[in-house]
């Protein structure tokens, strides 16, 4: 079996193909970011090996931390009705993961969402060596 890595194709800022993460139940983006004459470090792809690995034990807490960025985002702009983990859920479309470049030592993966509540931002989740670190707009991704 041809490891997804095999598969990257370097487009725009960073090597980019398709995967399905279970974690996020859906087919999305894969980008590692490099440039096109600094192709993916091992390092980076050790990094999303551990990282397909602990999908299952990552879920819940991924998803806890995104209700709780929820339920502080409806307070503040008092827009919605708050929703339980599941219904939100249905609130967001998974877009893509991605392993920076900055080092080896960070482990660091940030997966990215389309979310119906902030559709100009989006939502993104960093992970740093296997914890939350932040929850935010897709941004704190990069």
């Amino acid at each position: 079996m041809i490891h997804i890595f095999e598969q990257l194709t370097f487009r725009g800022f960073g090597w980019r193909t398709l995967m399905f993460s279970e974690l996020m139940a859906a087919e999305v983006q894969l980008i590692v970011e490099g440039s096109a004459d600094k192709p993916p470090q091992d390092w980076q792809r050790r990094t999303l090996d551990k990282f397909i690995s602990l999908q299952r034990r990552l879920e819940i807490p991924v998803y806890r931390a995104i209700h709780a960025y929820y339920l502080d985002t409806i307070k503040e702009r008092q827009v919605v009705e708050p929703i339980d983990i599941e219904q939100l859920k249905q609130q967001l479309t998974p877009t893509g993961i991605i392993i920076n470049d900055l080092s080896e030592d960070d482990e660091e993966i940030g997966l990215l969402f389309e979310c119906r509540w902030d559709p100009e931002h989006g939502l993104g989740v960093r992970l740093a060596r296997w914890q939350i670190d932040e929850v935010g707009g897709q941004d704190i991704c990069w």
